[in-house]
Parts: C-alpha cells; structure tokens; sequence
C-alpha cells in the first residue's frame, strides 16, 4: 500500500528521480553515439541512391523527348531535304527549318520543369545546328554559345561517328554550366539532337543538401558536374571524409558524395550536450519538487478557505489524507448552497430569456411578471444574422437543416465574449442576438463578431451568412425598432459568397431597362441570336454588380428575363412546371456566375423550343435583298438614304424595318461586313492600311481604324501583327 506520510514521499521521491535521470543519461549516451551515426549514414546513401534515380529518369526522359522529335513531321521532311540534296549544297528548305526551330522552341518550353536551357538538332551535311533561336555553322556555334568541357577538336563533329544512343557530357552554355545530353537514332545517321540542362538548377531540385557536403557526377573520361565547380580537382579523402558513390543503372554515370566527419559528429556531440542539460534539469525539477511537496500543507488549506467563501467553484482535492477528510464535510454543506443559488440565477435568465424574445416578436406577454424586465438607460444594439442557405440537392441535407445547431454556435460564441448576451432564433433563416454594450456599434462589431464572421465564413458550402448590426438604443421598448432596422439592413446583400455585414442604410440604385433594351433581347431570341442573347444578359448583370446591387434587385431582374423569355413562346408549346422549377432555383443564386448559369440554362430551353428557321420565315424579302446587295457591294458609297431610294421606301420605315428583321441597325451592320472584310485582307495580304481603308468603303484611315478598333478592340496594325499568315517570308535561314 502507498504511504500518505508526507517525509517518506519527499524523500522517496527525490531519490528515484535522481537515478532514473542518471540511469537515462548513461545509457542514452552509448547508445546514440552508435546509432545516430548509423542512421546519418544510412540516410546519405539513400539520399544519394534517390538522387542517382532521380537523375536517370530525367535523363530516361529526355532521351525520349528527344527520340520523339526524330518522328515529327518536320524533322522528317528535313531527313528527307538533307537525302536529296547534292553532297556540297548547303540549302535546306527555309519554311521547314522555321517549323523544326518552332518545335525545339516547343519543347523547350513544355518541359521547364527539366531545367532544359536548349535543344540543339546538328546537321552532318551541311554542318550546320538547328537552334530555338535560329540557325548557324556548327564550329561557329559550339565555339561561341556552347562550350564542352575537357575536349579539343570538333567534338560535335566526332560524335557523329561514334556508336551510341544516349550520351552525357559536360558543357557551358551561354556561359551557364550546363549538361550536354546527345540523343542519336542509328536509323538516322544525317543529324542528333542535343538538350543543354541547366546543371545548378538541376543539383539544387534534384540533391538538395547543405553547403558543407560535396556532390560529382563523373564519367570514365571526364567529371560531368561537381558542387566546388567543374575547375575543382580536389580529390575525396577518406581520412577526413565519409564517401559515397554508386553508379547510374541506365546511363553508367557514376555519382558521389563527400560528407565531412563533422557533419556526422555534431549531431552527436549536441544530443551529448542535450542529455547533460536534461540531467541537470532534472536535479533543478527535483529540488523544486521537494519546495511544491512542502507547499502542499499550505495550498489545500487556501483552496478550501477560498472555497468557503465563493472565491471558488471547482471542487478542492488533496492527496493528504486528513486534509480530504475535512474537504469532504466542506464540500456537501457548500454544494446544497450553490445549487439553491444556481437554480434562482437560472429561473431569472429564463424569464429574462422569454421577455425580451417576446418584445423582439411584437408579442404582448400575458405575464406581468416580465413588466420587470423592462429597463432604460442600458445601451444595447441588435445584431441579425440572415442565414441563405444552399440548394439541399447539392449540399449536405443534414447540415443545411440542422439550423438549431447554428442558433446554439452563435449563442456559445458570443457568450464567450460577453456573458450577458441573449440569442434567438426568430425563424429558419433569422438569428438575432442581443448585446448589452456601452461601446459605439461599430468597435462592438469588431470586438464580438469578426472571429466569429470568419467562422461562419468556413460554412460557405452549406449556407451564407448577412450581419446586421442596428445602432444603439438604451430603452427595451426600441428593442423592435432595432430589429426591424436590421431586417432593412441585410436585405442589402450583393453579390458574393463571403460574409457580409451592414452598419448603415446604403443609398438604393435605381435599376431600370428601357423598353428598348428589353426589345433587344426579344429580338434576340426571336432570331435565335443565343450569343446575342446572352451577352445582353450578361452586360446586364456586370452593370448591376458593378453598381453594388442588392441581391433582391438581381432577383427581380432575373424574374423579368424569365418572363420576357416565356413571351417568346407560343403558350400551347410550353409546360410551365420548367419555369416554375427555375423559379425555385432564384434564391439559391448568390453571385454573378450562378446568375450567368440559370438565365443561360433557360434560355436554352427556349431556344430549343423555338422553330430555327422561324428568322427566315419572318425576315422581310426585301431586307434579305438589301443584304445581300451589302455583301456584293460593301466597296461602294452605300447609306441608308441611297437604299431607300433604290428600293423606293421610306428611309424611316426601312430603318425600322431592318432593325426588327436583323436585331441590329443599318449603319451598324454595314461596319460589320467592311470590318469582317478589312480582317481577311489584313490576315493575307501585304495592302498598306490606307489600300485597305479604299478597298472596303471608306475614304479616310482615321474613321476606318477607329470603327475597327470598337468592333475588334485592336487596332489593324495590331490585328496584323497577330493574324498575319505570310510574315515567315521575312525570317528564313541564312543557310538560304
């Protein structure tokens, strides 16, 4: 049995400590000085094994990078340019060394992550390379841009009569140490490609380790690549050294580490020093052990006064027998006390609860008891949390209807912060709190609430969240006013899945579309125009998110589209069960894109219940004329005024007459068939932009490339640069 005498326990105690600790620093010293030099061990001829493996699948993959260039179509009919050709000619097709130089540029670029600086395709006859950059004599190339290293002669020139398919080498490129990777394809003996790496880069993603260790990569005949620089001949020492090399499985490539005995001994020396400073803390425990010990005749005592007196509410315990003696008894005649106390402090917050849950329902209490709970002077503000809550379809259903659970989280996180909180849940998607402050509104907000918005921001998935925050009021009877102007409040949200939050009424924009807009878009469906269509109703919404709408506009907006939409059909051709099923999809939209997505989804709909050749039954004759006269003749003076005159109409009537048949005006119409015309002439022909201007209608430059620029959004300068087809003919080889 275990001794409650207090000297025994303090001697035993300090006792057993001491030789557990000096037991524990004599055996954990032997002990990891053998194995910790072990596992550093172990660990860097992993490291290195992993390094090697990592090397030769990236060389592997270059090697098959570049094998796969030999099948492209472009080095093919190259291979066959270089067959054709006389033994002394040195010219190869121009527009084919482009489309080779394009692919190495490709290359290049799709395989960043292989630190490839170039991709070089050298040519036997004529001796010339291939480059991303453009073409140039192979001796003058490898002497000024790509260097090898440890190599006199043509080296280049010597592998081209070597037997091999893979080949590591080292090189400089543009002054860059880097590591020549030559592919060869025995079948193709006219030329090989070689792949420039980027070889610190390569190290620094591919070894990784501290400064103090050296790493080489080497070869039967020269060293491809060494931390201390390629001009580093220092030999790996055993005597001062840990040494580590194995040897490439696929490219012979022998790879090596020198890790100094210091890196490996440090490690041990500081656990050494580690376990000492453990010995002597726990001496230093051991002495404040026997203090703690001694102090525990004094603690319980205080603890149990305090106890008596209120100060304190958790039960007192003690492992002094005779202490807990006199506890107990203590114990049972305080806890009868505070549990009377604590069930009058509960019947008062629930009284408290009800009366104020009443007044903020607008509900006369028939208790005059809750006449008590009246009071003024006490600043309070109102805070009301709007929960919008997403399509039950497409989120979790027992989170989305667990709104009790939600009530609960809000309650216990305002408590937390001020106990005289009261929270309540008014229906299925409004939570109001009640907070008792003597702060303006707005620090309240920002002392109470942003942990908390930001919490509710992590439940974005399942539902949003509005915050309305009234002003303050000192008297219970405001407590609806205040309410009510919360309710304004979060009836402003725009768009947006985060949290939002309202301090103050915003000015309301005015939104309305004309009936000339709306027409746009009847005309736009009538006509099958679903392009059309749907930029209107996008051009729409981004004004109306850019003007910060509330989503309640939006809503309305969206409600008229979906009516102008079914007036397009006739009524017998359509089931109003899918309008009513895109009606209950509104109030699950809270930004742009869902929006964009509904009103497009609809409009889908629609058109795929309208007739598609309905344009051309109801496009007037003459105006099927009058356009395709304005697609013979867009050269021509052609105004709206001379087309009347032809066709003997009135110029106003045939406007009118157009814009409802085309959904667009005539003048607007005509640009665009001079435009769609200036486009293909800038993409295939070599015309001065003034030729152009002349050939599509348009007397001056100046009108011409500002209509351009409106209906493109470049200029046809601009256009040019981008679209040109036959600029290569300027950019062909020197080899030419």
């Amino acid at each position: 049995m275990i001794t409650k005498s207090f000297f025994i326990r303090l001697l035993s105690g300090f006792l057993i400590i001491i030789l557990v600790m000096m037991f524990f620093y004599l055996l954990s010293t032997n002990y990891m000085k053998s194995e910790y030099k072990e596992s550093i061990i172990t660990y860097n001829q992993d490291h290195l094994e992993n390094t090697m493996e990592k090397y030769e699948e990236m060389f592997t993959y270059i090697q098959n990078i570049l094998m796969g260039l030999y099948a492209k179509q472009s080095v093919q009919t190259l291979n066959k340019d270089l067959r054709s050709l006389p033994p002394d000619s040195a010219n190869i097709s121009s527009l084919n060394v482009l489309i080779v130089m394009d692919d190495l540029n490709q290359e290049v670029q799709a395989h960043s992550q292989l630190y490839l600086e170039s991709i070089y395709l050298v040519l036997d006859h004529p001796s010339a390379v291939i480059a991303p950059g453009g073409t140039s004599e192979a001796s003058m190339l490898f002497n000024k841009y790509a260097l090898f290293d440890d190599q006199t002669g043509s080296v280049w020139q010597d592998w081209f009569d070597q037997s091999f398919v893979l080949k590591v080498a080292p090189s400089h490129y543009r002054d860059t140490q880097t590591l020549a990777v030559v592919v060869k394809n025995k079948h193709i003996p006219d030329f090989y490609f070689i792949a420039f790496i980027h070889a610190a880069h390569a190290y620094q993603h591919l070894y990784g380790q501290s400064s103090d260790q050296q790493f080489k990569m080497e070869t039967e005949n020269s060293i491809l690549y060494q931390t201390g620089g390629s001009d580093n001949k220092e030999v790996l020492n055993k005597e001062d050294s840990y040494l580590f090399h194995i040897e490439g499985t696929r490219t012979g490539i022998t790879y090596s580490s020198r890790i100094p005995n210091t890196a490996v001994e440090k490690p041990i020396s500081q656990m050494n020093w580690v376990l000492l400073w453990i010995v002597l803390g726990s001496v230093a425990i051991s002495l404040a052990l026997s203090t703690w010990v001694s102090l525990s005749i004094h603690a319980p005592i205080k603890r149990m006064l305090s106890f008596v007196s209120g100060n304190r509410t958790q039960p007192v315990s003690s492992g002094i027998r005779e202490f807990q003696h006199i506890y107990n008894h203590l114990h049972n005649l305080v806890q009868k006390s505070r549990e009377t106390d604590r069930f009058i402090s509960e019947s008062e917050s629930l009284l408290k609860y009800y009366a104020y849950g009443n007044q903020l329902r607008a509900v006369s209490p028939d208790d005059s008891r809750s006449n008590a709970y009246h009071f003024k002077d006490n600043p309070f503000i109102v805070v009301l949390f709007k929960l919008h809550f997403r399509n039950p379809m497409q989120t979790n259903l027992r989170m989305t209807s667990n709104k009790v659970s939600i009530c609960e989280f809000i309650r216990s996180s305002l408590d937390k912060r001020q106990p005289d909180t009261l929270t309540f849940q008014m229906d299925q998607e409004h939570i109001v709190s009640l907070l008792f402050t003597k702060n303006p509104p707005l620090e309240t907000e920002r002392g109470y609430l942003n942990e908390l918005m930001q919490a509710l921001d992590l439940h974005a998935d399942y539902f949003l969240t509005t915050i309305g925050i009234s002003a303050t009021y000192k008297h219970s009877s405001d407590l609806l006013k205040a309410y009510e102007q919360t309710k304004s409040l979060v009836s402003q949200r725009t768009l947006g899945e985060s949290v939002q939050f309202f301090t103050k009424k915003m000015k309301k924009n005015v939104l309305w579309i004309n009936p000339v807009q709306e027409q746009f878009l009847m005309n736009y469906v009538t006509y099958h125009k679903r392009d059309d269509a749907l930029s209107w109703i996008k051009q729409q919404l981004t004004r109306m998110e850019s003007q910060e709408s509330s989503i309640e506009q939006i809503i309305d907006f969206t409600r008229l589209v979906m009516r102008k939409l079914k007036s397009c059909l006739p009524q017998a051709r359509w089931e109003d069960e899918l309008f009513t099923s895109f009606e209950r999809s509104i109030p699950y939209c809270f930004t742009y894109d869902e929006f964009v997505r509904l009103l497009e989804q609809l409009l889908e709909e629609v058109l795929a219940h309208l007739n598609p050749v309905q344009e051309i039954q109801h496009q007037d004759r003459t105006v099927q004329q009058v356009i395709h006269y304005m697609h013979e003749n867009y050269k021509e003076d052609i105004s709206l005024e001379s087309i009347s005159q032809q066709y003997n109409i009135s110029k106003s009537y045939f406007s009118t007459l157009f814009k409802e048949n085309t959904g667009n005006n005539f003048k607007d119409y005509l640009n665009r068939i001079r435009v769609d015309q200036a486009k293909l002439m800038l993409r295939t022909t070599e015309l001065k932009i003034r030729e152009i201007t002349e050939r599509v209608g348009y007397s001056d430059p100046t009108p011409f490339i500002r209509i351009f620029k409106k209906y493109v959004g470049t200029t046809p300068t601009e256009y040019r640069d981008i679209h040109f087809e036959s600029n290569v003919s300027d950019s062909i080889s020197k080899l030419d």
